[in-house]
C-alpha cells in the first residue's frame, strides 16, 4: 500500500502515514490529542490544521473563512493523506492537557467531609488482606467521560493516601459518550478507545505510585464506578446498543476480573470490581454518588445530582427512588470553551463583579496566576453577567452594556476576565458568545430534567427536601448563582449539600465495606429508570429552560 510522510509542526513528530488516511486519524495514531466534539465526523469545526507543505485539497467548513483555506487552513478529519505533508497544528486545535496531583493540593471542605464520613467506616473489605503487606492499598477509579479520577486508599486504616486526576484521553474520538459510541462502530474503533482508557488510567497510576512509593503488587484490589458507555469501552465490550433501537446497554452489572485481563498495571491478580448500574444512561458513577450521600436511607426526598459530562439525577428517599441523564456535554468540564479548563491549580472557580470597570475578583485553585476557568467559574460568571445587565435571557452578550471588559477574539464578542499580563495571566482569559450559548444548552439540560421527574412523580420543587451536589463541579458551585442563571431549582440555600466527587466517594466505600458493596448493589435494584430521549415532555421543558433563568 502507498503512503506518505506526514510531519506535524511544532511537536516535531514525523512518521509515515497509508494512502487515503486523515491527517485527524494520522495525528491520534501518533499521540496528537486534537480537539473534536464530534468525533471525526466532520460537524463541529474544532481540529483545524494548516498544511505548511504538500498537496491538500479544500475542507469547506464554516470555520474556516475563505482567506484561511487560501493559507492552508484544513479540517484534518477530512484533509486526506496523498502528498507528503508538513501540518502545523495551532494550539486552540489541541486538546487541553491538564491534570493534577490531588495529593499536592490543600482538601476542600467536601474532601474532608468525606474523610471524615469514611473513618467512621469499619474496615471489612471484600477479600481478605494479605498478612505480608503492611499496608495493603485498593484503588478507587473514578472513570468519567472528560476526566478520570484515581486514588490510593490505605485498606487496614481506611484513608486516602494519594489522588490524581487527568483528562480521559478518549477525548480526542468525541467529548460526548454518543460520540464515542459512534467511533467505537468504526473499524478498529472500540479497541483503540479501550487503549486510550488505559494509558490514561495506568499513566495516572504510574504517577501515583512515584508519588506514594509503593508497587503494583501493594494495590491489590480495584473498584471502578463509571456511567454506562465508558465501562463498556473500558471493557472492550460492543456499546452500540445504548445510542440504538431500544437504547438498550449490553450489560449494567459487571464480574470482577483479574487486573491482567483488565489491562491495569496493579497486582495482576488482583481483582478488578465495577460500580452496578441501572439503565443505558444512569451508570455505576450514579449508584456510588446515591450511596456516598445515603440518600437510601433518608427519609426526606432528596435530589442528588452529577453535573458532569452527562447530568445524571436521582429524586426520592428510603422508600423510593427514580434516575435520569441528560446530554449536558463537557463544557463546565472546560472542553469546547475558549479558556475552559479542568478543575486544576490556576482554573478560576470563582468571579464577582462589583464594578463593571474594574476587573472581576477571581477566586483561584491553589492560588496560582490564573491560566483558565473551570465550572464553578463560568456558572460565578454567567449570574455575575446577567445581573449586571451584560449578559441578556437569551445568553447573549450585551454590546450596549458599554462594558470596557467587553472586547472582539477571532470574530466573536467576548467578556475579558483578564487580559495577559493581569494578575500575571499568562494569556487572555474570556468567554465568548459561542461559550455562553453551549452553558446555556448545558444549564437547560439540567433544569430540564429536573422539571420532567417532578412531574413525573406529581411533586412540587418545594416539597424536595434536600438537593445534593456531586461532582468536580459541585466542590465549588455556589448554589445562589446556579439558581440565579436557572440550573437549579429556586430552594432555600440551607438545603443544598455538596459532597464532592460522589462517584469515587462510593468506590471508596466498597473497597472498605463488603456491606457498603451489598448495599449498593440494593440501590441499582430500586431505582427506577425514566428514559428522557423518549419522555413527551422533556424536550418542551428544555426548550422553556433556553432562557436565564427560564420561561413558562
Amino acid at each position: 500500500m502507498k503512503s506518505f510522510r506526514v510531519k506535524f509542526l511544532p511537536l516535531g513528530v514525523e512518521s509515515r502515514v497509508a494512502a487515503g488516511a486523515s491527517v485527524y486519524d494520522a495525528a491520534l495514531t501518533h499521540g496528537i490529542q486534537l480537539r473534536g466534539e464530534c468525533g471525526g465526523l466532520g460537524s463541529c469545526g474544532q481540529c483545524v490544521v494548516k498544511i505548511d507543505a504538500g498537496a491538500c485539497p479544500p475542507t469547506p467548513h464554516a470555520s474556516i473563512t475563505p482567506d484561511r483555506e487560501r493559507r492552508g487552513y484544513r479540517l484534518a478529519c477530512a484533509a486526506r493523506v496523498e502528498d507528503d505533508l508538513v501540518v502545523f497544528v495551532p494550539e486552540e486545535s489541541l486538546l487541553p492537557s491538564a491534570s493534577v496531583d490531588y495529593a499536592a493540593v490543600v482538601l476542600s471542605e467536601d474532601d474532608r467531609k468525606r474523610d471524615r464520613a469514611l473513618a467512621g467506616v469499619e474496615p471489612s473489605p471484600p477479600l481478605n488482606l494479605p498478612p505480608g503487606i503492611a499496608r495493603p492499598l485498593g484503588l478507587a477509579l473514578d472513570l468519567g467521560t472528560t476526566t478520570v479520577v484515581a486514588e490510593f486508599v490505605n485498606l487496614r486504616a481506611g484513608n486516602c493516601v494519594s489522588r490524581a486526576a487527568a483528562y480521559n484521553r478518549q477525548l480526542s474520538c468525541g467529548t460526548d459518550i454518543i460520540s464515542r459510541i459512534t467511533y467505537a462502530e468504526r473499524p478498529g474503533g472500540l479497541e483503540w478507545l479501550r487503549g486510550l482508557a488505559l494509558e490514561t488510567i495506568n499513566d495516572l497510576l504510574a504517577r501515583l505510585m512515584e508519588h506514594s512509593r509503593v508497587g503494583p503488587g501493594d494495590l491489590i484490589i480495584a473498584i471502578v464506578a463509571g456511567n454506562t458507555t465508558m465501562v463498556h469501552l473500558f471493557l472492550g465490550m460492543d456499546p452500540s446498543g445504548i445510542r440504538l433501537g431500544s437504547f438498550t446497554a449490553a450489560h449494567t452489572r459487571y464480574p470482577a476480573i483479574p487486573a491482567r485481563e483488565a489491562g491495569v498495571k496493579i497486582d495482576p491478580l488482583a481483582p478488578v470490581m465495577f460500580a452496578p448500574g441501572v439503565g443505558s444512561y444512569v451508570g455505576g458513577d450514579v449508584t456510588a454518588g446515591v450511596l456516598a450521600c445515603r440518600m437510601h436511607e433518608c427519609d426526606e426526598v432528596t435530589l442528588f445530582i452529577d453535573a458532569g459530562t452527562n447530568g445524571e439525577i436521582v429524586l426520592g428517599n428510603r422508600e423510593w427512588m427514580m434516575g435520569c441523564a441528560c446530554s449536558t456535554g463537557p463544557a463546565f468540564e472546560g472542553v469546547g470553551i475558549a479558556s475552559g479548563m479542568i478543575a486544576a491549580p490556576g482554573a478560576i472557580e470563582e468571579v464577582h463583579i462589583r464594578d463593571l470597570d474594574a476587573a472581576p475578583r477571581l477566586g483561584v485553585i491553589g492560588g496560582a496566576p490564573a491560566r483558565g476557568i473551570c465550572g464553578s467559574g463560568m456558572i460565578d460568571l454567567m449570574a455575575e453577567l446577567f445581573r449586571h445587565g451584560i449578559l441578556d435571557r437569551n445568553g447573549a452578550l450585551n454590546a450596549g452594556s458599554r462594558c470596557p471588559r467587553l472586547a472582539e477574539r477571532d470574530g466573536h464578542p467576548v467578556y475579558l476576565v483578564r487580559t495577559r499580563g493581569e494578575d500575571c495571566a499568562a494569556r487572555d482569559i474570556y468567554l465568548n458568545d459561542v461559550d455562553f450559548k453551549k452553558l446555556l444548552r448545558t444549564k437547560a439540560a439540567i433544569q430540564a430534567a429536573i422539571r420532567t421527574m417532578l412531574k413525573n412523580v406529581e411533586l412540587d420543587a418545594r416539597e424536595i427536601g434536600r438537593v445534593v451536589i456531586a461532582g468536580r463541579l459541585g466542590e465549588a458551585i455556589d448554589a445562589g448563582n446556579a439558581i440565579a442563571i436557572g440550573m437549579l431549582p429556586d430552594l432555600p440555600l440551607e438545603r443544598f449539600d455538596y459532597i464532592g466527587n460522589g462517584s469515587l466517594w462510593g468506590a471508596n466505600l466498597m473497597l472498605l465495606s463488603k456491606e457498603r458493596g451489598v448495599a449498593l448493589e440494593a440501590i441499582a435494584d430500586r431505582i427506577t429508570y425514566l428514559d428522557l430521549s423518549t419522555h413527551p415532555g422533556y424536550m418542551e421543558e428544555y426548550v422553556a429552560s433556553l432562557f436565564i433563568p427560564h420561561t413558562d
